[in-house]
């Protein structure tokens, strides 16, 4: 019983932990405008959302600083389907879990021309709330792990970056993704019989890079953005009346490498199409992994993989178009997008389970410009609706495999809506506010 606690209580604790690395941007986007175009959004992300597409765009802004709110709600539908009873159970369990919510609020500022160049600057940060999606995800390889919920917003992002004017055409771009020093306590409290565990944790400094470059003509953009992978380690104490101090270690990647070109193309005063090609480098992905050390009984550290053999997760290319339509003076906008996104999980016909299926995501918007002060978008307002698709897909295990929990295979498909808002305040350039006081 002493052990089984223990484990009860560090599993908590490390899925709790795990669960504060994830990305949420990659799987929904970052708000109403460029969810509802798809995330094609490389060379159109001239506002505080090009922190996260391409710092190179932010840059490219008419105005002087913009600030912007967003949220998001999206729901989840998965269903698992065993060929037997056994398969059913252990299905059930991977499907345990609660819809998420999150926030951004950032901005930018351009400053200059300096030396006859301008700059621009900001930050990013989303929050995101929630229960946790899978609540035995540091478990055995061979019962069932969905990938995709590695991805699901339980983190507070920030993200920040600078652009630089080049010449008239050409941008570039550099951020950072950072999770600053962070201290965690646990306490848990299982009244079956006396016991008590307090745990206090770590989460070191993490950064991951972001870059990016865009050559803006007059009728078109071509832009390339790199996101670095984000790997996490944790370092956790944990003491209980029963077992004494354990020292915990885990570790992971959540966040694999992107690169991304996009093309966007304004075919006439009022029509932009635009489409990106991302690739996700899936086949560098570390498993996450747990190390041990039990300090009173002087054991020495174990290392408990969540996945013992590398998974042989394929890297994937990731297309996206989306389009935009504006009319009534530009200040009404129409909008909607389309992405393809492939899975990275081979044929699962060993001992491991990972649970994922080629989704493709379906999004629509529409946005209301205010005119204040002679500004014509000194405030957007935007809303977005996205479906996702997790197509069927049929797991089938061979007969040596009988002791497997998933024998003799399973099905599994979902649904993903995600619906939200976003309110843009834009402030024009000093020199432009002159202009408008002397008009005015």
């Amino acid at each position: 019983m002493k052990k089984i606690k223990t484990f009860l209580a560090l599993t908590l604790f490390a899925v709790t932990a795990s669960s504060l690395y994830a990305n949420s941007y990659n799987i929904f986007g970052v708000d109403s405008r460029s969810t509802a175009m798809g995330n094609a959004y490389t060379t159109l992300a001239t506002d505080p959302t090009g922190l996260y597409y391409n710092p190179a765009a932010i840059v490219n802004t008419t105005y002087g600083t913009t600030t912007e709110f967003s949220y998001l709600y999206p729901y989840e539908n998965f269903e698992f389907k065993g060929k037997s009873l056994a398969a059913q159970l252990k299905l059930d369990d991977a499907s345990d879990m609660d819809s998420p919510y999150g926030f951004s609020i950032g901005g930018i500022n351009k400053v200059g021309p300096i030396f006859g160049k301008h700059i621009a600057f900001g930050v990013l940060i989303h929050v995101a709330k929630g229960h946790l999606l899978i609540k035995e995800r540091f478990k055995p390889e061979s019962e069932p792990i969905t990938l995709l919920f590695e991805e699901l917003p339980y983190t507070t992002i920030i993200l920040a970056g600078a652009g630089y004017q080049v010449n008239k055409y050409l941008s570039v771009g550099a951020g950072v993704s950072v999770l600053a020093d962070l201290k965690l306590m646990l306490e848990t409290d299982m009244t079956a019989e006396p016991f008590y565990a307090e745990a206090t944790g770590e989460f070191p400094l993490n950064i991951s890079p972001y870059l990016g470059i865009l050559y803006n003509a007059a009728k078109y953009r071509i832009g390339l953005s790199y996101r670095g992978e984000k790997k996490v380690k944790v370092s956790t104490t944990l003491n209980d009346d029963l077992t004494g101090p354990i020292n915990l270690d885990m570790g992971g990647q959540h966040s694999p490498q992107q690169i991304t070109i996009g093309f966007s193309y304004f075919m006439n005063d009022s029509l932009t199409m635009a489409a990106d090609l991302g690739f996700v480098q899936w086949s560098a992905y570390t498993p996450p992994w747990v190390a041990v050390t039990l300090g009173n009984e002087g054991l020495g550290k174990a290392m408990t993989p969540l996945t013992r053999n590398d998974p042989g997760l394929r890297d994937t290319l990731l297309p996206k178009i989306g389009a935009e339509y504006t009319m009534i003076d530009h200040k009404l906008a129409v909008r909607g997008g389309y992405i393809f996104r492939q899975s990275p999980v081979p044929a699962q016909t060993g001992i491991s389970n990972l649970i994922d299926s080629n989704t493709h995501i379906i999004s629509t918007g529409m946005g209301y410009a205010l005119a204040i002060m002679n500004v014509p978008k000194m405030i957007e307002l935007d809303m977005h609706f996205q479906y996702q698709l997790m197509t069927k897909r049929e797991t089938t295990k061979p007969e040596n495999l009988i002791d497997n929990p998933a024998y003799p295979g399973f099905t599994a498909r979902g649904d993903i809506f995600n619906a939200g808002f976003t309110v843009k305040f834009n402030f024009p350039p000093p020199e432009r506010i002159e202009k408008i006081d002397i008009e005015s």
